[in-house]
């Protein structure tokens, strides 16, 4: 039932809920309505979303927390990653002082970390690599300031989706 539900859900007063999301790109798109009452049932305070659409805005983040089950929850906050091409990650934190860390807004791969990947016998996976490398990895990262405290909240998330012995894998 609903309230058994609820009841499984609750929380002590003094604890935060972090809810780390990978919400598979294009669902998220196509569920968001499903996606929020879902996210709202769990009543987080932090949420870190990776695999977020690679043209999503702020704005339209902002406007799926603002849908009636989540903005129930309060005002919310968002910290979205410039890096990630295809796939981004973004934080959103509702109630409690919130800065972009600016050392994640935008993470390349190291020079030469993907220079062992190329050449790849399967042609699939042949310009993973340098599509990759010019992408740099999805990553968004938060302070956020929790009983006069500021922690560091990162979501990020690495290009997959192979098979085995793909180069994705």
């Amino acid at each position: 039932s609903g309230a058994e539900l609820a009841s499984r859900l609750d929380r002590l007063p003094s604890t935060r809920r972090v809810v780390a999301w990978n919400v598979s790109s294009g669902s998220f798109t196509r569920h968001r309505n499903d996606f929020a009452r879902l996210l709202a049932a769990l009543k987080p305070d932090i949420v870190l979303l990776d695999e977020l659409p690679g043209e999503i805005t702020v704005a339209e983040i902002e406007s799926w927390l603002a849908s009636a089950p989540l903005a129930a929850l309060g005002a919310w906050r968002v910290v979205l990653g410039g890096t990630g091409g295809v796939q981004r990650s973004a934080v959103a934190t509702r109630g409690y002082p919130t800065e972009p860390a600016p050392s994640l807004a935008s993470v390349p791969y190291p020079e030469g970390a993907l220079a062992s990947l190329a050449g790849t016998p399967d042609a699939a996976d042949a310009p993973l690599p340098a599509a990759e490398d010019r992408r740099g990895v999805s990553t968004a990262g938060a302070w956020i300031e929790l009983d006069g405290r500021r922690v560091l909240f990162v979501a990020a998330d690495f290009q997959s989706g192979g098979w085995p012995g793909s180069l994705r894998d």
